[in-house]
Parts: structure tokens; C-alpha cells; sequence
């Protein structure tokens, strides 16, 4: 009896100290995903999560306690490899999947809004989202869509895009500035039609009543050449 007990006793203190722990499987995790972060290339105005997979609990360690890491491949991508090995035991390799996501700064709304309604500074945030997650034209600049108007409602934590809203839009008054041949001259117009900064749309001059094409500078202007 007492040999079985004794038995039992060094089973459980073997397989203590063979397989992974919590506290080391973890420390692997967080140092790999660590040793991927540091490679990254960022821009300015980026920022990076990286995420180390879970180690298998049945991983073992044996004696190691001076770890390494290395990449499989150099050049970092979404999806990365981290070979780990150790000074004590030449023959253990631990492969760990480290997933790489860019984020980057996107114009989102605090709240919801409706249709019709006009951008202001309290509407907005910038939120960082995955690169790989926006499609279409976005916003990274809050200071470029103040003033403009919605043209659909847009939902909480929602990304705005160009076709959200308009700089200008249709019936809107806007002043008309012609400039050229040292001459500067503005009058009051109505805009024909929705448009962006740099958009060339129709508007018409609310004095001569003629119908021009005009390029929109910002919220209420739009600029012609003489």
C-alpha cells in the first residue's frame, strides 16, 4: 500500500515538472508574441495588435529554462511562426502561430445619426481599426468633414465614407468666388448637385440665373476660373 502510494507521489511530481505549466505556457505566449511586435515597421499614425496562439498544456519543457526565439520566416506578415528553443535540451522546438493586425485611424461617430443632419466636432472620434477591415474611401482627419451633412443615417461606431456624405449638396447656398488675371469676384449661388472637396458640380448663379461648373473648395464654397 504504502509503495503504491509512494508510486502514485512520483507519478504526479513527473508529470508537474514535464508538461507546461500555466505560469511558463503563458510567459512563452506574451514573449513571443513580444519578440513579433518589435519587428513590426509602422507608420506614423499606425498602431499594431498582436496576438501569440494558446500553448498546447501537453508541451514539455523537460529542464528548459533559457529560451529562445526565432522567426521561420523574416519578413513579418499577417500570420507568422515563432520556432522557440532552449539552451538545456538542443532537440526541443516549440512552433507558435503569431497573428500580426496593422491598425490604423479611421473617423467613426460617437452616436447615431440621421440623414440630413450636420457634422460637428462632438459627432466624431477616431477609432483605430484593422487595416483589413475598411473598404472604400475613409476619413482619417475629424477636421475634414466638419460642417458637411449626411446623406444616410449612420450608425454608432460606424466608419464614414464619401458616399455618407456630401460638402456640399444639392440646394445648399454657396458663395461663388471667380478668380484669375489678378481679378478676385464672389457672388451667391445654389448648388445642383451633392458633391466633395474637389468635385466639379453645377451650380447656379443666384444673380445672372446661369447654370457654371464650379469645383467645391469647402462647406458653402465653390471656386471658378475667369
Amino acid at each position: 500500500m504504502i509503495k503504491q502510494i509512494l508510486c502514485s507521489i512520483a507519478l504526479l511530481f513527473i508529470s508537474y515538472n514535464t508538461f507546461a505549466t500555466p505560469n511558463t505556457a503563458s510567459k512563452l505566449q506574451a514573449q513571443a508574441a513580444a519578440y513579433v511586435k518589435n519587428k513590426v515597421v509602422l507608420k506614423a499614425d499606425q498602431r499594431v495588435k498582436v496576438e501569440a496562439a494558446n500553448i498546447d498544456p501537453r508541451t514539455n519543457f523537460k529542464s528548459c529554462k533559457t529560451f529562445h526565439y526565432f522567426l521561420t520566416d523574416p519578413q513579418i506578415s499577417k500570420n507568422n511562426t515563432v520556432r522557440v528553443t532552449c539552451d538545456e535540451d538542443r532537440n526541443f522546438r516549440l512552433y507558435i502561430p503569431v497573428k500580426v493586425t496593422t491598425l490604423i485611424p479611421i473617423v467613426t461617430m460617437k452616436t447615431t445619426a440621421d440623414a440630413g443632419d450636420t457634422i460637428e466636432q462632438s459627432d466624431l472620434k477616431i477609432s483605430y481599426l484593422s487595416q483589413n477591415r475598411i473598404f472604400g474611401t475613409h476619413y482619417s482627419q475629424i477636421n475634414e468633414l466638419l460642417g458637411a451633412k449626411l446623406k444616410r443615417r449612420v450608425n454608432r461606431d460606424q466608419p464614414l465614407t464619401r458616399y455618407d456624405i456630401c460638402i456640399v449638396c444639392r440646394g445648399d447656398s454657396v458663395k461663388i468666388v471667380a478668380q484669375g488675371r489678378g481679378l478676385y469676384i464672389s457672388t451667391s449661388g445654389t448648388a445642383l448637385a451633392d458633391g466633395l472637396v474637389g468635385d466639379t458640380i453645377r451650380v447656379r448663379n443666384n444673380q445672372s440665373q446661369r447654370m457654371i461648373s464650379a469645383i467645391i473648395k469647402s462647406v458653402g464654397k465653390v471656386t471658378v476660373r475667369m
